[in-house]
């Protein structure tokens, strides 16, 4: 289905009013996502509670010093 310039901007604004993300890509023929946001850090705790592993993603541990973070400041 194609959104006119004007319908595409209203739903933007009703994805970010609903605390989704949006974005509109494409030239001739405009492609519109709306999805939800994921916070990072619920992620990571999941995925922690899970082994580490889903059918959609895997946790890998950094293994550079600078991106390592100490338990207790991950408040995982």
């Amino acid at each position: 289905m194609d959104f006119s310039k004007e319908d595409r901007m209203l739903i933007h604004q009703i994805a970010r009013s609903m605390g989704l993300k949006s974005r509109s890509y494409g030239k001739d023929h405009r492609k519109l996502i709306v999805s939800r946001k994921v916070n990072i850090w619920s992620l990571v705790r999941e995925l922690t509670q899970l082994g580490g592993v889903t059918e959609k993603y895997e946790l890998v541990k950094p293994t550079d010093e600078k991106y390592i973070l100490s338990p207790t400041s991950m408040n995982i």
